[in-house]
């Protein structure tokens, strides 16, 4: 109930009045729920665009993350090359490096590419990796899988990638799943990303265009406004965890167990 009541206030405070949601003492909801609220909140602002942008901006990022990271991680975990373990480390490293400490370097780099104010520095660089906590999955769960299957596929005369396409990924759904799911949110929820690399209010994601409008609102007792824009942002990750959940307890509680070399 603790963790589940700040969402129903959020929901009660999207369905009321701008004078209830300054009631005090406060109502807990509405006299009578106004639905026009949702509209009236819808357009605002060019939110459809917004939903757009973001679901391009996130589908792309997801792909790539989870492709790059099962890659990479099949790399660490099934295959001897000079420096793997010591590679390993420095990727892991990269976890204590803050954002703030890269960023006038990635914004640098991006703008001598010519690409501020387009979705390419949002997604692009999930085709690299996806990052050191995606990596880091799948080589953990890579690591549990038998090395009988790799020896009988290579008797059966498969190569790496046929291994890796045919028996490695397959058997990965739970981490795929999470590693999915993990990407899903971080994108979609992405805000200081869209803030830098985008301009154009028609490139803007849904968590940038949420945050004009919440600044269009500063002093003025539009809250049952700023609830219904926060509800179109949560709405989705919800939904989204309401269906993985299982798989995603289940990906990250295999990519933990025991490793066998």
């Amino acid at each position: 109930m603790i963790f589940l009541f700040p969402l129903f206030h959020l929901i009660s405070r999207s369905l009321m009045t701008p004078a209830e949601t300054i009631a005090v003492p406060p109502i807990l909801w509405p006299a009578e729920p106004r639905w026009s609220n949702y509209p009236e909140a819808w357009n605002s602002a060019p939110f459809s665009q917004f939903l757009i942008n973001s679901i391009i901006v996130t589908m792309v990022t997801v792909v790539g993350t989870t492709g790059s990271a099962a890659l990479c991680g099949f790399g660490f975990a099934r295959l001897q090359f000079p420096g793997r373990d010591l590679l390993f480390v420095l990727v892991l490293a990269t976890l204590m490096l803050p954002l703030t400490a890269t960023l006038i370097p990635l914004y640098i780099i991006f703008r001598d590419l010519g690409w501020l104010n387009t979705f390419l520095p949002l997604t692009v660089p999930a085709f690299f990796g996806g990052g050191a906590i995606s990596i880091f999955l799948f080589r953990q769960f890579f690591r549990t899988l038998p090395r009988e299957l790799d020896d009988a596929a290579t008797i059966d005369g498969a190569n790496t990638w046929q291994i890796f396409r045919y028996i490695a990924l397959p058997l990965s759904k739970p981490v795929l799943i999470a590693v999915a799911t993990l990407a899903f949110l971080g994108s979609w929820t992405d805000l200081f990303g869209p803030l830098i690399f985008l301009n154009d209010q028609d490139k803007w994601t849904l968590a940038q265009g949420i945050a004009s409008v919440l600044q269009s609102y500063l002093g003025r007792p539009q809250v049952n406004q700023i609830a219904v824009v926060s509800l179109i942002l949560i709405i989705p990750p919800l939904v989204l965890y309401a269906f993985v959940q299982r798989y995603l307890v289940a990906g990250i509680v295999t990519s933990g167990s025991g490793e066998r070399g």
